[in-house]
Order: C-alpha cells, then sequence, then structure tokens
C-alpha cells in the first residue's frame, strides 16, 4: 500500500502521510526551499548534537584564530515577548571563507539584550562583523552595539538602486525591502541546495519547511509560524557575498542597461 501511494502521489506522500514531528508539519502549497533536501538534511541532524548547547545558543564549532566571520541578525519585531506566539531574534555566525555555520542564536529577549548578546559573540568570534536588520526593533539593536557596547564592525549598506550613485551614502544594518529582500533570500535557498551539509540548526530547518510563497507570489512564512532563522540566514549570505567582493550593492548592473537584474548577476558572479 506505501509503495503504491509514494508512486501516486510522487513528492506529495510527506505531506499527505506524515512519518514524523516534522514531515507533519510541511504544508500544502509551493514551497520556497527544497522539500527533499530539508528533509534529508533533517534525518542527518537526528544524530547530530552541537558542541555546546545553552538556553539562548548553539555552538557548533568554536572560533579558530585569525579566521573571519560574519554574524547575520534579525530582531523580533516589536511583538511583546509575553505575547502567545511571539517573533525570535534569531542569529547566525558563519565562516566567512567556507560558508559554513558556526553558531546559532535564538531567543525571547529585548532588543537591548539582543544587540549585547551580539556583541559578546562578535568579541568571541575574533572581532566578527554584524549585519543586523535595521527595520523596527533593529534600530534599537544596532544602538546598543555602536553606543552601549561600544562595538565598531558592524555592516554598513549603500543602496545599488539610487540614481546618484556618487553623492548616496552608507548607512548602519541591513534594509529588508523589495529590492534586496528577494536578492538575500536567493543566496540562502542556493547555499541550502548545494551546502546542506553545513547547516546543524534544525531551528532553521523547521521554519523553513514552512516558508512559502503566499498568494501573491511572495515567499513568506505560513500564518502562525516564523522566519527569524531563515531571514538572519539571508541577511548572512549576501553580506558574506559582498564582504566577499563577489557582488557590489552600489554597482549592480540595472537591468535596462545591462539585461540583467541584480539577482541575476549575483547568480552568475557566483558561478564564476
Amino acid at each position: 500500500w506505501r509503495r503504491e501511494k509514494v508512486e501516486s502521489l510522487r513528492h506529495n506522500f510527506a505531506e499527505k502521510y506524515p512519518e514524523d514531528d516534522v514531515t507533519c508539519f510541511i504544508v500544502s502549497g509551493n514551497m520556497f526551499f527544497d522539500k527533499e533536501i530539508l528533509m534529508f538534511r533533517y534525518k542527518e541532524l537526528q544524530a547530530y548534537e552541537p558542541l555546546q548547547k545553552l538556553s539562548k545558543v548553539q555552538i557548533f564549532l568554536r572560533p579558530v584564530k585569525h579566521r573571519r566571520y560574519i554574524i547575520g541578525a534579525d530582531p523580533a519585531q516589536g511583538i511583546p515577548i509575553t505575547s502567545e506566539n511571539p517573533d525570535y531574534s534569531a542569529a547566525v555566525v558563519l565562516d566567512l571563507e567556507t560558508r559554513e555555520e558556526v553558531l546559532a542564536y535564538r531567543a525571547h529577549v529585548l532588543p537591548q539584550i539582543f544587540g549585547q548578546d551580539l556583541a559578546e559573540i562578535a568579541q568571541t568570534y575574533n572581532n566578527a562583523q554584524i549585519a543586523v536588520e535595521r527595520l523596527f526593533e533593529g534600530g534599537t539593536v544596532i544602538q546598543t552595539i555602536t553606543g552601549e557596547c561600544r562595538y565598531w564592525n558592524i555592516y554598513k549598506h549603500k543602496d545599488w538602486w539610487k540614481k546618484d550613485l556618487k553623492n548616496s551614502k552608507e548607512f548602519v544594518g541591513f534594509p529588508t525591502n523589495q529590492r534586496n529582500r528577494p536578492m538575500a533570500l536567493n543566496r540562502i535557498r542556493w547555499y541550502l541546495a548545494n551546502y546542506p551539509d553545513m547547516i546543524y540548526d534544525k531551528f532553521f530547518i523547521g521554519d523553513a519547511m514552512t516558508f512559502v510563497f503566499d498568494a501573491k507570489g511572495k515567499p513568506q512564512a505560513t500564518p502562525g509560524a516564523h522566519d527569524d532563522t531563515v531571514m538572519c540566514r539571508a541577511i548572512a549570505h549576501y553580506v558574506r557575498h559582498v564582504r566577499l567582493g563577489l557582488f557590489d550593492p552600489s554597482a549592480a548592473p540595472r537591468k535596462e542597461r545591462y539585461g540583467a537584474t541584480p539577482t541575476e548577476f549575483m547568480a552568475e558572479e557566483e558561478k564564476d
């Protein structure tokens, strides 16, 4: 019976007949990430334990002297932590050269606490650069990092769509908007498809399974689910691309001039 159902339903079998507590949450509709890769990696991680697991942090790899790291951070978006389904403040630390995840952060904390924690993590990982989503509570997180903690290595963004690039200014933090968000999400989708073995966070796998295209074609978390661990990784991989010189936001080709969108340009640069 099972073999016949797998053959007839194919990729929809896990949705119709879930086999564990993860596949039962796979939603119908068009998933943003590859379902088969997510399921395979989730099963691989069942036997995996982080080097250290704390209330807020999972440590996968210790910092290595002279290596460079980057932190992508997505603050909770203003929903009180006492509410029924509050957002998480989430962050991930990547090895800049290898892309490998070395630490994951996820907690219900106030933005000031999140900023303090990020500064401490960054100092531990060789003064890593912090890229914080700047909208909503992100301003408070950035102010805490730069003002209270006096931490200097924070990402500054320069918009590629400004008409006058010579006079455009850098500003602190990562702007998640209709221009940058698709490029950032495409980076983490490409990363999952090509390097799933460098992802160790089960929380991310769970969030990615409920990250879908809505009725208007916008990728986002299904109602009641969270996208915090997804977005912090999207930011980290976007900024990593910039840091390595593979993409310059202020000099990205415009489609009407070069025949390619910035997203397509980033994909070609990665292949090279």
